[in-house]
């Protein structure tokens, strides 16, 4: 049956993406999360790991190629912070020729990380160049994620935090083996924030309706899975309400109201229910002592990295190359902060260009929030991607690396192109017309 259900899952965004381009990007979205409930249910596609990727990979190459047949064109308002992207790819790469150590020998996992970067981090973006195709793309998210959280709830067992691999055993502890929590943990993460923030209009509005419930299970993944996804979702969901539905009228100010005591009811009744509900959560997740120790942690692998860049400034400009935290005499691993190690890796230079990406991210956010903020379904869209940066942004100081962290690129870049087209719409109205029409570019 596991087979049946993965070809099915495969063959219907195949459809889809021939059908609309952007819902390749969904795919990529939930790769990890379908990945993992692959692998809990059959040792072949842990066996066979890369699989999955190229699948998915495919299908984010036919939409990159749907999209070309359809528009002719790939690269139509394509924004500078996509430009400030590669730019920093382009020098992590190079910095690798100057680099204290190289990690390809010692962690092969390095070159998927990089393959990943450049199909999702690049090619993802090119399929999204309108608000529709950014609406077509969350929604299928929305759907797919949806029906991987209820596969992963009805025929997955976990094991402390992680999704058990059925018939698999660690070969260094002999336990169950067990997938990464954080990639579950961030995807419930994305799919609570899109299933709150849009605003459902039309055949979509299927949505308001179970919204919710989606949320709730969501919600439930990321509380068992990753502490911090669950806590900077929850609170990026609430600074994102207001500008989500609006405050131009009592009907909106009652809506968000209604909106924010079921995110709190949901969020109280879930983490006391299931947060604490065992003692590996009482005492391993959400004790006060486990968590500052899962700081100091994080915060010792970046203080190390930091150290070793500081006493060397021949590398303060340009830094010591990309993936050298790995080394044993420095992190002997990545830092788990995103910022922290471009700095070190990339030096003064990468952190500039980062910083850059990320100032244009908030100002293409802010163009088109402010181009949408009149009609509802528009809003929505603006705010959830927004949304959506934000939370890749805050989990990037957490955990993931440079390498591994495709998706704050990726948001970045398709807020920017995004930002584009509405401005560009805009400008080529006619002042004599009406204001309301200006609406229609949201459509």
């Amino acid at each position: 049956m596991t087979f049946i259900a993965y070809a099915i899952i495969v063959l219907v965004m195949l459809v889809w993406t021939f059908w609309r381009p952007p819902a390749a990007a969904a795919m990529a979205m939930c790769m990890y999360g379908f990945e993992q409930w692959a692998q809990s249910q059959e040792p072949f596609f842990f066996i066979h790991g890369t699989l999955t990727n190229f699948v998915v990979g495919g299908i984010v190459l036919l939409g990159m190629f749907r999209k070309w047949m359809l528009r002719g064109t790939l690269f139509g308002d394509y924004p500078r912070v996509g430009v400030v992207s590669m730019s920093l790819f382009a020098l992590a790469a190079i910095s690798m020729l100057w680099g204290v150590y190289v990690p390809f020998a010692d962690h092969p996992d390095v070159i998927i990380g990089w393959v990943t970067l450049l199909l999702f981090a690049i090619v993802v973006p090119l399929l999204i160049s309108s608000l529709d195709d950014l609406r077509v793309m969350l929604m299928a998210f929305l759907t797919l994620g949806t029906a991987v959280l209820l596969l992963l709830l009805s025929t997955a067992s976990m094991y402390r935090r992680g999704i058990v691999f059925q018939g698999l055993l660690d070969p260094t502890t002999l336990q169950t083996k067990t997938g990464n929590p954080l990639a579950i943990g961030a995807m419930a993460g994305y799919v609570a924030i899109v299933g709150i923030l849009m605003n459902f209009q039309q055949l979509s509005r299927f949505w308001q309706f179970i919204r919710w419930g989606t949320s709730a299970l969501a919600m439930f993944f990321a509380v068992m899975t990753a502490r911090g996804a669950f806590m900077a979702a929850i609170a990026i969901i609430a600074l994102a309400l207001p500008a989500s539905r609006g405050l131009r009228s009592f009907a909106g100010i009652t809506r968000l109201v209604l909106a924010l005591c079921i995110l709190g009811g949901l969020t109280s009744f879930i983490f006391s229910e299931f947060g604490q509900g065992d003692e590996f959560r009482r005492k391993s997740m959400w004790n006060s002592d486990a968590m500052h120790q899962a700081t100091e942690t994080r915060l010792g692998m970046s203080r190390r990295a930091l150290e070793y860049w500081v006493q060397r400034p021949e590398y303060w400009l340009m830094g010591i190359g990309n993936g050298a935290c790995r080394s044993p005499e420095i992190v002997n691993h990545y830092p788990h902060n995103v910022p922290i190690e471009v700095l070190v890796e990339e030096g003064f230079l990468g952190l500039a260009l980062l910083v850059s990406l990320l100032i244009m991210a908030f100002q293409a956010f802010r163009t088109s929030y402010r181009i949408c903020r009149h009609r509802a379904d528009a809003r929505g869209l603006v705010v959830t991607a927004g949304a959506l940066g934000l939370y890749m942004f805050v989990l990037s100081n957490k955990e993931g690396e440079l390498t591994g962290d495709s998706w704050l690129f990726c948001m970045s870049i398709i807020m920017g192109r995004v930002a584009n087209v509405l401005r560009r719409s805009q400008s080529e109205m006619s002042a004599d017309e009406n204001p309301a029409a200006l609406l229609k570019i949201c459509a």
